[in-house]
């Protein structure tokens, strides 16, 4: 077993947007060479961020992908797919690893304690069969395997995509939107649920709008989990607080904040499938005294040279075996 050490990582989000409420870039006119605009005609630019109000049930309706500009999901140029705050909540998903798993085409490395100690820059996501980029933040690099309990979706890019500025990769990349700060209404949620081996989690949403021009947000996630594993465990708490201020008619202030502690413990594993060269005619009789000298044109080689011994009742010998300088493929 291999114990994984305390975590603890603390993060500040600090982003001025330049921001107009205006309908979204596709939709806005371009004119003639020779046409002028009436007088007093203020042209307004589409959001730089995603509005996950506008998500209806397991549909999203915007991204930042085609070009870091708010635009429809069905106009952004590339292979693009978002598990809503609904989806989240349907299937419990709590962190990014597990929701790669609802996905197509991405999968993750399982983290089976043979990785780094702690939880930053060791979930791999390989899309197409090519190793994706870092997952990110509200798109800014942060190679982390987010908790759920403060996020509106998660975003997978598959494939390279043509956007105009900021990350990509060969293979796409995971992305995160954060819970933020709501000034339409007020509202108050405790999420708690029950799972297989002694899994608890509890999760509380605060949302309160102070004023017209400044709102706040609060999230925490609690939660105390066994593995199917003898002595596995996952232990988490969490907290974050972020804040929208308008200080103007087009301009937003936006402040984010999280703090969280994570102990795990996970199983050491190290079996793993192999192709086998063996030419299927190439037997012993006895353990081997060396390597053959046709070994790699056989297919095969030796085992151990000290005791390998194994127990397995199955084969029908019900003892201790020593494998010791056996042939294996």
């Amino acid at each position: 077993m291999k114990t994984l050490p305390h975590f603890v990582f603390a993060q500040g989000l600090f982003t001025l947007l330049a921001l107009a409420a205006g309908a979204p870039l596709f939709g806005q006119g371009v004119s003639p060479p020779n046409a002028t605009q009436p007088e007093g005609t203020t042209l307004r630019l589409s959001p730089f961020i995603v509005d996950t109000t506008k998500d209806a049930g397991f549909a999203a309706t915007s991204s930042l992908a085609g070009g870091r500009l708010a635009s429809d999901l069905a106009d952004t140029p590339a292979a693009y797919s978002v598990l809503t705050r609904e989806f989240i909540d349907a299937l419990d998903i709590t962190n990014l690893a597990t929701a790669i798993e609802w996905t197509v085409n991405t999968n993750a490395n399982t983290d089976n304690g043979a990785l780094q100690t702690s939880q930053v820059n060791n979930l791999v996501t390989v899309s197409r069969g090519v190793t994706a980029g870092t997952p990110q933040r509200n798109f800014f690099p942060f190679g982390v395997n987010f908790d759920s309990y403060n996020l509106d979706r998660f975003d997978f890019s598959r494939g390279p995509n043509s956007i105009l500025f900021g990350n990509g990769a060969l293979g796409g990349s995971a992305n995160v939107v954060t819970k933020t700060a709501r000034f339409d209404r007020p509202t108050r949620e405790l999420t708690t649920s029950v799972g297989s081996w002694s899994n608890y989690r509890a999760a509380i949403d605060v949302n309160q709008p102070l004023n017209q021009r400044v709102a706040l947000r609060a999230n925490a996630v609690w939660q105390d989990a066994r593995g199917w594993r003898d002595r596995d465990f996952s232990q988490i708490k969490a907290a974050s607080l972020t804040g929208t201020m308008r200080v103007g008619p087009a301009t937003e202030i936006r402040l984010e904040g999280e703090y969280g502690e994570s102990r795990r413990m996970s199983a050491y594993t190290t079996i793993a499938d192999n192709f086998a060269g063996w030419d299927g005619k190439t037997t012993f009789s006895a353990p081997l005294t060396a390597t053959p000298a046709n070994a790699n044109t056989a297919g095969i080689n030796r085992n151990a040279t000290t005791g390998y011994y194994v127990y397995a009742p199955s084969s029908g010998f019900n003892g201790v075996m020593n494998y010791q300088n056996s042939a294996i493929t």
